[in-house]
């Protein structure tokens, strides 16, 4: 799979429906560390995270193709809802939202503005994940999973494709984790970029799954996750997961 002809394409489909974020320089934080440090503004997406690119780019993907279903489902804690409601609406298209039993009161009420039906099914992601799948697959749905495809990963990827030419001489990124799509896409276009370039993920202590499954060299799904602040990268990941 040619990840970097992925990406690229995906930051050209995405060009006329997402924002390419401002990195803003932190005083406080570079003077703590004693180098130069930037945050990567995704909170001022069109839909509040970095996943309106995902969500934006499978479903234009999918718009793209002559024969695809009509009719398209998501499983998500949240953010992933947000940009998978707002493209839904912008391009008129019907859907679905599943979320898990522990979605965000904060995240749930945006999702119900956006006026896309939902349904709670699920403790968590990943048990909401599996049963929406599951379900695109017996009634010829398409599936807008939150990291475990293809197009996903390209379209958060596309964050690498801002960075490079806003941060000069960029050495280090910090990548939040849940399922890995986003440290996927960036890590990959910042590698072919600049080898030297280091990628550290981030991940909740509460819920360490992708950092399990890594040292166990297999996919962990049998850990219990925590209540953590960072609900967005809490969660199992899918089995057969890209």
């Amino acid at each position: 799979m040619k990840w970097d002809l992925l990406i690229r394409n995906a930051a050209e489909r995405l060009s006329p429906y997402i924002r390419q974020t401002p990195v803003d320089f932190s005083d406080a934080l570079s003077g703590e560390l004693g180098f130069p440090a930037f945050f990567k503004m995704e909170n001022q997406q069109i839909s509040g995270s970095f996943k309106a690119r995902g969500a934006f780019n499978k479903i234009l993907s999918e718009m793209e193709k002559p024969d695809a279903p009509g009719f398209f489902v998501t499983a998500s804690t949240g953010n992933h809802a947000a940009g998978f409601s707002l493209a839904l609406r912008m391009f008129h298209l019907d859907g679905k939202i599943f979320l898990p039993e522990s979605v965000e009161d904060s995240k749930l009420e945006f999702i119900r503005t956006q006026g896309i039906p939902w349904e709670r099914k699920g403790r968590d992601s990943l048990e909401t994940e599996l049963f929406a799948r599951e379900l695109a697959e017996k009634q010829n749905w398409t599936m807008v999973p939150p990291y475990n495809d293809a197009e996903i990963i390209a379209g958060q990827g596309t964050i690498a494709s801002e960075l490079i030419k806003q941060v000069p001489g960029l050495d280090t990124v910090l990548v939040p984790v849940g399922g890995g799509g986003l440290i996927s896409g960036i890590a990959y276009f910042l590698k072919q970029f600049d080898t030297q370039v280091k990628i550290i993920g981030c991940q909740p202590a509460n819920s360490p799954e992708m950092y399990l499954s890594l040292k166990a060299g297999r996919i962990i799904n049998d850990y219990i996750s925590k209540p953590t602040l960072s609900d967005g990268t809490a969660g199992g990941i899918e089995p057969g997961y890209i």
